[in-house]
């Protein structure tokens, strides 16, 4: 299939499902690819915008059948679920991903895919860049 033009997004479910958070993030990297003035601050924007842990209001919720309760935990755009009492981490999202291609002066184009990662506390690690030719 054939995307058309413009900003798609896709969660758990089919491409553009409006769950709140893919509408969200839809419309951060929107405003992200609008107002960007580098290859890096767009990455660092995007990043920015997957690592939003907001959880979205009940009575935007899809149902899924998991419930309400689990709706909730896993309506952010980075899921962090722990165990009670712990603070462990049992469930949740483990890397973001961003792949910015930019065009360079004669026509050139260069590709960066950056990949920013959570060990199993949910403890952010450095980015690992890579620059594609």
């Amino acid at each position: 299939m054939a995307l058309g033009e413009g900003v798609h997004g896709v969660s758990n479910a089919l491409l553009d499902t409006p769950w709140p958070k893919t509408v969200g993030l839809k419309a951060d990297v929107a405003a992200a690819v609008a107002s960007a003035g580098s290859a890096d601050g767009l990455v660092d924007a995007l990043l920015q915008a997957l690592a939003d842990e907001r959880m979205a209001p009940d009575d935007q919720l899809p149902d899924t059948g998991v419930g309400l309760a689990r709706e909730r935990l896993l309506s952010p755009r980075f899921v962090r679920m722990s165990a009670p009492g712990s603070g462990e981490a049992v469930y949740g999202t483990r890397c973001s991903t961003v792949l910015v291609t930019e065009a360079l002066p004669g026509g050139a184009r260069r590709t960066q895919v950056v990949e920013r990662s959570v060990d199993a506390r949910g403890r952010w690690l450095d980015p690992v860049r890579v620059l594609l030719p």
